[in-house]
């Protein structure tokens, strides 16, 4: 029997305080504590573990003394008397479920293991991650109240870590991606959803899968690679088996607009709905936006609100709350405050009749593509708000629109000179 002990949050203190209640009880059990790359430490250990089952705790969590028959018990009679059985979970939920206490490891090998941080920024959950993906398939689960057994830190999260609205909008994020049907419906898409990337390998893969998490909207993801050299598009061939999703290479870096004309050119949906690869899609998102589509067949842009997030420096991912976009779009407004709006579906025809992002003019279409757009649009389509946030966006410093933010004066001042016929 092995025990690991997962301190999410660098806090020494208590892995130790955890280590110290594991050693009293078990003294013969290796315990190892797991400080970064929890799943990649998980995932490698688990490759030769010679024990069928294994122990997670958090750390802060105290093992009281009754856990040693209770484990005993559910090792030797429940799990090894009933093969299906993947593990042994904490009765009843909470603003942050923890995951599952002991594991099968059959049954974690089987699954492909932990998702790493590139599938999951947010790490505390992929216990629950990797339960609901078991779950979908042939293994089961044991609720056990863990009264007098387990003790859980009497200090909660910081105060700025929202864990009720974190956990209510990751949930839906947590399930496997299979639950959608292989066979797309037929016809053509209403929406295709187009995501560009360069170097985005630490963030896409959850981007993408908030699209494959879409139910009840027939939707397109077409994906450009923009040159990236960091690994992204090796990694996104993966998804080359998913019939919905289309992948796209630029050999060399090219630019936003650039990427995005190319995906314009491909599309097959009425709508084009845009996707920064670090940021995703709300749960159903794709069927309301769908939904307005139809209600407003004279519209050229759906526009909404979003869930802000900020990045920290340690890759911490904090909810911030909504942020609302104005409920009209003026070009003079766009260009005096560089909103950002998110999400933008536009009607695809639109795009065409406009022909495309420019990719000449300062910085060659590279910054501020999301404004062009939208101020060229404003002067020739209606554009419709919806009142609601569909749309996740992760805020931090590495990010095109962050870094570049000195360069935005120069730019809109090229830019309205375009507007006026110089370009």
């Amino acid at each position: 029997m092995f025990f690991y002990i997962l301190d999410f949050h660098s806090d020494a203190l208590a892995a130790e305080q955890t280590y110290l209640s594991v050693r009293a009880i078990f003294p013969d059990m290796p315990v190892c504590r797991l400080h970064a790359g929890h799943a990649a430490e998980l995932n490698r250990q688990a490759a030769s573990l010679g024990s069928p089952f294994f122990v997670t705790l958090h750390a802060g969590e105290t093992v009281m003394p009754a856990f040693r028959s209770a484990l005993y018990r559910w090792i030797y009679q429940d799990m090894r008397n009933t093969p299906a059985l993947a593990g042994i979970c904490p009765a009843g939920t909470d603003n942050s479920p923890r995951g599952p206490l002991v594991w099968r490891l059959e049954a974690v090998r089987e699954a492909g293991g932990f998702a790493d941080s590139n599938h999951l920024p947010f790490p505390h959950y992929m216990g629950v991650q990797l339960m609901n993906r078991l779950s979908a398939g042939r293994w089961q689960w044991r609720h056990e109240p863990l009264t007098g057994l387990l003790r859980t830190p009497n200090r909660g999260r910081p105060l700025w870590h929202k864990s009720r609205e974190e956990w209510q909008h990751i949930r839906p994020l947590l399930q496997p991606a299979g639950r959608i049907p292989l066979t797309p419906p037929a016809g053509e898409p209403a929406v295709s959803v187009v995501i560009c990337a360069y170097n985005e390998a630490e963030h896409i893969h959850w981007a993408i899968q908030s699209v494959r998490l879409q139910g009840a909207c027939n939707w397109e993801l077409i994906i450009v690679d923009d040159g990236s050299s960091d690994g992204t598009f090796e990694q996104l061939e993966q998804y080359k088996a998913v019939p919905q999703v289309r992948l796209l290479r630029n050999e060399h870096n090219a630019g936003k607009a650039a990427c995005l004309n190319r995906a314009l050119e491909a599309v097959r949906g009425r709508w084009l709905l845009e996707l920064d690869a670090d940021d995703w899609l709300a749960d159903g998102s794709l069927r309301i936006l769908a939904d307005a589509a139809d209600a407003n067949p004279d519209a050229g842009l759906l526009y909404a609100d979003r869930y802000d997030w900020q990045e920290r420096f340690n890759k911490q991912i904090i909810y911030r709350g909504i942020a609302a976009s104005p409920p009209s779009l003026h070009p003079s407004q766009l260009l005096a405050q560089g909103l950002p709006v998110a999400p933008r579906m536009y009607r695809t025809e639109a795009l065409r009749t406009a022909g495309g992002w420019w990719e000449d003019g300062l910085y060659d279409g590279r910054l501020y593509e999301d404004i062009q757009i939208l101020c060229r649009l404003a002067e020739a389509c209606s554009m419709t708000h919806l009142p609601q946030p569909l749309y996740h966006r992760r805020i931090r410093s590495g990010s095109a629109s962050q870094s570049n933010q000195e360069l935005y004066p120069s730019w809109r001042n090229w830019f309205i000179s375009a507007l006026q016929g110089d370009r």
